[in-house]
């Protein structure tokens, strides 16, 4: 009978140790892709601890140390994720094309830095071209609609 595999594989390379993690460690295999052959100086900052270990059994436990983490962050949520919703076209350019709702400006926002003048000029014209878009959308849905009301 075949030996059930670790979740991890922990090599040692030279004076230092890599791991690879595996999806059979519990987690999505986009986040085992992410920590492939690391080296433990690629842990967080919440594990610096456990940043040098000295044995290969010290490794692997520095390496379910690390998937426990991994897995807290996941089920609290701190784990990167792109959200996914419906939206409608028209509401896509209004919240890309508006200074105060576009998430590339939030970043300025939360590092509470002013926006460049040529940021500024980007947005208005982008809001020109939005409204233009909006316009433009009204009109045909207008011409459609018109169109088939004819007999």
């Amino acid at each position: 009978m075949a030996r059930i595999g670790e979740p991890y594989i922990v090599i040692k390379r030279g004076n230092s140790f890599q791991f690879t993690l595996n999806p059979t460690c519990g987690l999505p295999q986009r986040v085992c892709k992410c920590w492939q052959r690391k080296g433990f100086n690629a842990l967080p900052d919440d594990l610096s601890n456990y940043r040098n270990p000295k044995t290969k059994p010290e490794a692997k436990a520095n390496v379910r140390i690390l998937i426990s983490f991994l897995k807290k962050k996941q089920t609290e949520g701190g784990a990167r994720r792109a959200c996914q919703e419906d939206i409608t076209v028209g509401a896509w350019i209004k919240k890309f094309t508006a200074m105060e709702t576009n998430p590339r400006t939030g970043i300025n926002v939360s590092k509470n830095r002013p926006f460049s003048c040529d940021t500024i000029a980007h947005y208005a014209v982008l809001a020109r071209i939005r409204r233009l878009l909006l316009n433009m959308r009204n009109h045909v849905f207008n011409v459609f609609y018109c169109i088939q009301k004819k007999p």
